[in-house]
């Protein structure tokens, strides 16, 4: 499955455009705290301006505070 690497979104649809409610978490979060799998993908219907998804996820979650996902 090495097609997906790099690829911000998984779902492909029919009209051959790709489907940007659905992204995968790996290449969109760079928070150091938290820790995703290669292909762990996230749906939401609403469009998450400046894919802040880290924030979203976990929003309790800042940065220097001992702990981790």
């Amino acid at each position: 499955m090495t097609e997906f690497r790099g690829r911000i979104n998984p779902i492909i649809v029919a009209d051959c455009t790709f489907y940007k409610h659905t992204v995968f978490l790996k290449n969109v979060i760079k928070n150091t705290q938290i820790e995703v799998g290669d292909y762990t993908y996230y749906n939401d219907f609403n469009l998450l301006s400046g894919h802040d998804y880290a924030t979203k996820l976990a929003p309790y979650l800042y940065e220097g505070v001992p702990g981790g996902l």
